[in-house]
């Protein structure tokens, strides 16, 4: 696979504090040297000068001034759309929230300045490879899925654009063209090591030390597969006893905003394990911190507090 070139780099001209690139042997200043807007402009040079990407993309018919900034567009879809879907079930923000702001936030960075119509394949390329120039700096580079991931919410956002006629079309259909990094294919990304499940001679020796009511909630995991999230908000009142295996459906869980259903099956182990439970509140917070309470109590009688 041939290497492919550098480009040029983001100079000082020290005599004047400016910052400075040379292209194809012409010289761009670009202002204040390290300042936000001459590193924005450097980003924008690169991509219309040095990878010859195309000034404008031809839109409708609407006039160059009539399609809002991409700044005016983030504001808008933070506001109209981020900040009342992406909670979770207390209303906090999500962790998809938090991915969303920070993919944002490098799209500000680079080309908050231009209009949404003056975005485009090439451009978003060169998003990319400022998102990876970033990951190498600041960590020794991301993941290529994590790369792969903030680049869909930035062809999302275009979406959402068109969707409220405030993109054209063919800008979201250019963005489509360009694929995902692939495995293998770019060195300055790491690929995510895959986490493996806990061997249950380990979980075994956990269980042990844990409360009553945390080594059921592992052993239930262990024997349905639920997730964490789905098993710490078990109540009697999800649960239908009625045949000789029990169903449990979970008042939320993460698939949900798909429209999909979910049961979780209880059988005669799963049914063993909760008959400690049954008169009681399932695994709830109070009783796990009374019993760690009364466990420390126990264990070291004549401890003294931090004053």
């Amino acid at each position: 696979m041939t290497k492919k070139p550098a480009p040029p780099k983001y100079r000082h001209q020290k005599s004047r504090n400016l910052a400075v690139v040379r292209i194809h042997g012409k010289d761009y200043y670009l202002g204040e040297y390290g300042s936000a807007a001459s590193r924005q402009l450097y980003t924008q040079l690169i991509a219309e000068k040095w990878a010859n990407a195309p000034a404008n993309i031809v839109v409708q018919s609407a006039g160059p001034n009539q399609w809002p900034l991409i700044d005016e567009l983030i504001a808008r879809y933070m506001t109209k759309h981020v900040n009342h879907h992406y909670l979770d079930r207390d209303g906090k923000p999500s962790e998809r929230y938090k991915h969303i702001r920070k993919a944002l936030r490098l799209l500000h960075d680079v080309f908050g300045a231009i209009r949404v119509n003056e975005f485009g394949s090439k451009r978003f390329k060169v998003l990319r490879e400022e998102m990876i120039r970033q990951g190498v700096e600041e960590q020794g580079g991301y993941s290529r899925s994590y790369v792969n991931d903030h680049m869909s919410i930035i062809k999302n956002f275009f979406r959402w654009g068109v969707e409220e006629e405030q993109v054209p079309v063919e800008v979201h259909q250019s963005l489509g063209t360009v694929q995902k990094l692939r495995k293998g294919r770019e060195g300055r990304v790491r690929e995510k090591v895959k986490i493996l499940p806990v061997p249950v001679e380990v979980v075994n020796q956990t269980l042990p030390h844990l409360s009553p009511q945390l080594a059921t909630m592992v052993q239930l995991q262990l024997h349905t597969g639920m997730r964490p999230d789905e098993v710490t908000i078990m109540r009697l009142c999800d649960i239908d006893r009625s045949g000789e295996v029990w169903i449990y459906i979970p008042e939320s869980f993460k698939t949900e905003h798909l429209d999909l259903s979910r049961q979780v099956y209880l059988g005669p182990k799963c049914q063993e394990l909760l008959q400690d439970w049954l008169n009681r509140p399932i695994f709830s917070v109070p009783v796990r911190s009374r019993w760690r309470l009364e466990k420390d109590t126990v264990a070291l009688p004549h401890r003294k507090r931090r004053s």
